[in-house]
């Protein structure tokens, strides 16, 4: 029994030397307060993450560098990016084992930040970037350019940058080799951009500044027309001569129909029986007032009471 003991210690041992800990406080500079229940990435060499927590109750945290992640010509960090904060990704000393704080910044008033539903690359971090500083100098000028011609440039004035992704797709196959089996295409720079901080659009381009994936608002600069838009409550009107408005049980949207390249309005009525649930919805265009079309979803809800 002795002797079980003594293996179990010292194998108990070896695993725990075989892996880093890092800890230490998430803060807030402004308040000083501890920030519980914000995740955090320990990120390798700044764009693979090898693991993901959340502070606790106090705002502190314990991420884990594994054995086979280890490497003395790697650095790590935490990587925060945390809405209403400034991003950070805050460099570690894996031989250092005093806890760590970390001090959020107060992002300052200024253009809407938003994820605009760029994919997932497993292992891989793509660079996150808030600011159009951030890309190339020549990608500026091809985005600037693009941007002017499809909006047109009153519209492409009141367009806020809102943040995009950076893939490097040669590291990416050597982060996540199986990305070379994905069925669908990466982009260089997957780029959102938002209209009075409200309405948001994303687009993608190469590594060249070619636009792959054009950019998700009305070619305005091409047709003046469709920046005209209806109000919400003269949509209600046209919805009510479909009988697609209830009050109160009509879900009102305002987005982008890529189909006929313009704003519309759409009003969603959805029924529900056990875990199935069926919606109409109308959709209209928000510069003429014209009915678009009908569609017809179905699915099952993700939880059932």
């Amino acid at each position: 029994m002795k002797y079980f003991f003594l293996v179990f210690t010292l194998l108990y041992s070896t695993i725990a030397l075989c892996q880093v800990q890092i800890t230490g406080t998430i803060m807030d500079k402004e308040t000083g307060k501890s920030m519980p229940g914000l995740y955090l990435y320990v990120h390798k060499d700044y764009d693979k993450w090898i693991d993901i927590n959340q502070t606790d109750a106090q705002g502190n945290f314990v991420g884990i560098i594994k054995a086979d992640e280890l490497s003395s010509k790697s650095k790590y960090q935490i990587f925060i990016n945390e809405k209403g904060y400034e991003q950070i990704n805050y460099e570690v000393d894996i031989n250092n084992h005093e806890p760590v704080t970390i001090q959020l910044i107060r992002r300052k008033p200024g253009p809407l930040i938003w994820d605009c539903g760029t994919p997932s690359f497993g292992f891989y971090a793509p660079q996150v970037s808030n600011s159009l500083s951030d890309l190339p100098d020549f990608i500026q000028k091809k985005l600037a350019a693009y941007l002017i011609d499809r909006l047109g440039s009153d519209y492409y004035s009141r367009t806020q940058f809102s943040g995009g992704r950076v893939v490097d797709i040669n590291r990416l196959h050597n982060v996540e080799p199986n990305s070379l089996n994905y069925q669908w295409t990466v982009h260089n720079y997957y780029l959102c951009f938002a209209i009075a901080d409200t309405l948001g659009g994303s687009m993608a381009m190469d590594s060249t500044g070619r636009v792959t994936v054009e950019l998700g608002f009305p070619a305005i600069g091409h047709d003046a027309s469709k920046a005209k838009v209806i109000t919400k409550n003269e949509a209600i009107k046209i919805a009510k001569r479909n009988k697609s408005y209830k009050r109160r049980k009509t879900t009102i949207a305002f987005g982008y129909d890529n189909k006929n390249d313009c704003f519309q309005w759409t009003f969603r009525n959805c029924t529900y029986k056990g875990v199935n649930v069926g919606c109409n919805i109308l959709h209209i265009a928000a510069h003429t007032g014209q009915v678009l079309r009908t569609s017809r979803t179905a699915g099952k809800r993700s939880f059932y009471r």
